[in-house]
């Protein structure tokens, strides 16, 4: 039984590192078509960690908690990613338009 003073620690834990690791995702992976497949590896390590370390998790709010937190960091991941995907790319340094200018 968890009870809500176990719970929200656990809980700000966990929307830290979905938070934490989309912007991980940003640094790392840089593509947002990439984003599902590392987040979807990552706690797929973090299951198998977690099955090695104290057994298979089988609580119903430990899968919510777990998917929920990959959700959030799938879909903000890919957000961060996406827009830096799409910043404008500059044609030409500031220089050389000052210098096109003067001219």
């Amino acid at each position: 039984v968890v009870t809500w003073h176990r719970g929200c620690p656990v809980i700000s834990a966990y929307a830290a590192n979905s938070i934490s690791g989309a912007f991980g995702l940003w640094r790392v992976v840089k593509r947002s078509k990439q984003c599902l497949d590392f987040t979807l590896t990552m706690y797929i390590i973090h299951l198998m960690a977690c099955s090695i370390y104290g057994g298979f998790p089988t609580p119903w709010q430990w899968w919510l908690l777990n998917i929920l937190s990959a959700v959030v960091c799938v879909v903000l991941g890919e957000f961060v990613c996406r827009r830096s995907e799409l910043s404008d790319i500059p044609l030409s340094s500031s220089s050389d338009s000052s210098n096109r200018r003067s001219s």
